[in-house]
C-alpha cells in the first residue's frame, strides 16, 4: 500500500508521472553502462540553494558527455518551479527538501536522451547528528578514477569507487564515511563530501583539479573569507589529515559538518572545533 504522506509527482522525459513510476528502460545507457549525469540541490529556509551554480555544473557535465536534452538551464529552472507547484501537499509536510536532476543518453545513445527531475526528503536526524556530534572518517586505499577516465569536474551516477570506500569505512563504524586517495596517496574526497583541514586557524583543501568542485564548499569558502580565515589548496597526505586540528566536511544534504575521528585518531577531542563553529554559525544556512 502506498504511503499517502509520501505521494509525489516527478518529471520524466516530457511527462509528469507518479514518483514511484519514474523508471528507465533496461536498454537505457543509464542502466546498461551507468552513463548518468546527476545534480542534487536542497533548500535552506524553503528556498533552493545556489541554483545557478548547480545548473552551471549540470550543464558542464552534460556537455562533457555530449548529452543534448534540448532544454537550457532556464528551462530546467522552470521545470523545478513546476515540480514544486505540483507537490504542494508533500512540501507542506516538510520544512526542507531536496531536488534531484538526472540525465542519460537514453536507448539509442543520445537522440532520445532521458531527463528526470524529482523531489527527495532530507534525513534531518542524520544531518543534525553530523553537525553536532561529527562523523567518523576512514582514509581508504580506494583510488579516485584517473582524470583520463572521466573529468573530475563532472558529477555522474557511477559511484562504484565511492561505494567501495564506504564499505571499507563501515567495517570500522556503521556511520563512518570512506575517503578516496589519489595515485600519489593524497586524500581527495568522499561519496558525499568535499573536505578540508584546519591547521593553526588556517584552512587547506585539495586542489580544484583533484576533486569534484563542490557547490557547498564554494559557499563555505566565502564564509571563511568574510571571517578572515585563510584558505589555500594543496595535496593532503593521510598523515597531515590525521594530525589536523579540525577536519571539515562539506556536501549538499548536510551543508558543513566535521569529522570527529579519522580512523582510530580523535580529531579536536571529538567535538566541534572553533573554525567549524564559525562556519556553521553563518546566517547563510538560515535561507
Amino acid at each position: 500500500m502506498n504511503d499517502l504522506s509520501d505521494h509525489r509527482i516527478g518529471y520524466l522525459s516530457g511527462c509528469w508521472v507518479e514518483h514511484d513510476q519514474m523508471r528507465i528502460s533496461v536498454d537505457d545507457a543509464g542502466f546498461r553502462q551507468g552513463v548518468t549525469v546527476v545534480e542534487r540541490l536542497r533548500t535552506y529556509g524553503g528556498v533552493l540553494f545556489e541554483v545557478d551554480a548547480h545548473l552551471v555544473r549540470w550543464q558542464t557535465s552534460l556537455d562533457y558527455l555530449g548529452l543534448n536534452l534540448g532544454i537550457d538551464p532556464v528551462g530546467i529552472n522552470a521545470l523545478m518551479d513546476e515540480l514544486q507547484r505540483r507537490n504542494l501537499s508533500w512540501l507542506a509536510k516538510r520544512k526542507e527538501f531536496g531536488v534531484t536532476l538526472f540525465a542519460t543518453p537514453g536507448i539509442s545513445g543520445g537522440s532520445d536522451a532521458t531527463l528526470g527531475i524529482h523531489l527527495n526528503s532530507l534525513d534531518v536526524t542524520t544531518i543534525g547528528r553530523r553537525q553536532t556530534l561529527g562523523q567518523p572518517v576512514v582514509i581508504t586505499n580506494v583510488r579516485q578514477p584517473h582524470a583520463d577516465v572521466w573529468a573530475r569536474s563532472i558529477k555522474v551516477r557511477c559511484r562504484l569507487h565511492y561505494f567501495r570506500a564506504d564499505s571499507v569505512a563501515r567495517k570500522f563504524a556503521d556511520d563512518a564515511m570512506g575517503m578516496l586517495v589519489d595515485d600519489d596517496g593524497s586524500v581527495t574526497e568522499s561519496s558525499i563530501a568535499n573536505f578540508a583541514i584546519v591547521e593553526s586557524g588556517s584552512i587547506t583543501s585539495p586542489p580544484s583539479e583533484q576533486v569534484l568542485g563542490g557547490i557547498t564548499q564554494s559557499v563555505v569558502e566565502r564564509i571563511a573569507s568574510r571571517n578572515s580565515i585563510p584558505w589555500r589548496r594543496e595535496r593532503l597526505s593521510p598523515d597531515r589529515v590525521v594530525g589536523a586540528d579540525e577536519v571539515l566536511l562539506m556536501g549538499t544534504d548536510t551543508g558543513v559538518w566535521f569529522a570527529n575521528r579519522i580512523g582510530n585518531h580523535t580529531v579536536s577531542g571529538g567535538k566541534p572545533g572553533p573554525v567549524y563553529s564559525i562556519l556553521a554559525a553563518s546566517d547563510v544556512w538560515a535561507g
